[in-house]
């Protein structure tokens, strides 16, 4: 996943202690990224700091993944966090079916909202 940050996604300034990805051994992640903004108006880059952890991990059924994350660079940033909610489960002819979930959770006032 750094690789793909780096020189996909083109961002810097990659923070991750522990590059081992998540498991049963390790629930949780955190680290933490500059990423470029390509809008007109607003900032040109912003600091993305990202939460992993496994909700549920079984190996026969699915595996849950929360991340959380925090912009606090762009308008309002420090009032919400981007939650994704990752469920790996088996699918047909040995495959994986991936469903994605994503909301805004507020966490203070804005007038975005």
């Amino acid at each position: 996943m750094s690789k793909w940050l780096v020189n996909e996604a083109k961002c810097w300034d990659l923070q991750m202690e522990d590059r081992k990805g998540l498991s049963s051994d390790n629930m949780t992640r955190t680290y933490s990224y500059m990423k470029p903004l390509g809008g007109s108006i607003g900032p040109s880059k912003t600091k993305c700091i990202v939460s992993e952890s496994i909700d549920h991990i079984d190996l026969e059924k699915a595996v849950n993944i929360t991340c959380s994350t925090q912009t606090p660079d762009v308008p309002s940033g420090n009032a919400f966090i981007v939650k994704t909610k990752y469920c790996l489960s088996w699918a047909e002819n040995n495959s994986t079916r991936v469903q994605v979930n994503c909301t805004l959770e507020w966490t203070g006032k804005s007038w975005l909202k």
